[in-house]
């Protein structure tokens, strides 16, 4: 067989197998460079910093939900990733341009990928009783729900907003095992300890939080 016809057979198998990997969703890895723009089609992923980010759909108005996060128009928004229980990966998104139509597999949006340092986890500590919670002391209002016997907590990182002049209280309800660590919101919170009691008002439980 010809050389040339050899080659080209094989730059021919590497071009399939990279369309393949792109179709796939993970459009490319930056890891060593601080910034990118990525153009994503809905379904496609790209992985920055070790932060996976995924465009999940386009709205007609050009605001765009990434991961879990929706970004406004020129609007930046945080996204992180637990590397361990020590380390946190972070990039800063913004939201550069759209393009909708109505098929969804067509919309596509462009996003700016900055890299920020991973960061420690190390926060300050707080023990909340149950009912309680720590609004303002990290600008989020982290409530203690409930603790179980083997100090499994239920906790919730409300927001608030406003509806018909009224303050309305949203709950992102999440349990976390002792010695655990979760992101919920940008904020950082491990399950330290805690105090079980048979009488529920009773039960307690000290919070480490970090706010990214």
């Amino acid at each position: 067989m010809n050389k040339k016809l050899v080659y080209w057979n094989i730059f021919l198998i590497l071009a399939l197998f990279l369309v393949s990997s792109c179709s796939k969703g993970e459009i490319g890895k930056g890891l060593d460079i601080q910034s990118k723009d990525y153009t994503l089609k809905v379904g496609q992923s790209v992985i920055f910093n070790n932060v996976e980010i995924k465009l999940i759909d386009v709205g007609p108005t050009g605001d765009i939900i990434v991961n879990e996060q929706v970004i406004g128009p020129k609007e930046i928004s945080t996204v992180t990733k637990m590397i361990n229980p020590s380390f946190i990966a972070s990039v800063d998104l913004t939201n550069l341009k759209t393009y909708y139509t109505q098929r969804k597999e067509t919309r596509q949006a462009t996003i700016r990928i900055n890299r920020n340092p991973s960061v420690l986890t190390d926060g300050n500590k707080y023990e909340l009783k149950i009912g309680e919670s720590g609004a303002g002391l990290i600008l989020k209002d982290i409530e203690l729900i409930d603790v179980g016997p083997t100090c499994d907590i239920i906790i919730s990182v409300n927001n608030y907003q406003l509806l018909d002049g009224s303050a309305v209280k949203i709950r992102n309800i999440q349990s976390i095992r002792k010695e655990e660590t979760k992101i919920i919101r940008n904020i950082v919170i491990k399950s330290v300890e805690c105090e079980y009691n048979t009488i529920k008002e009773q039960r307690k439980a000290t919070l480490e939080v970090k706010q990214l």
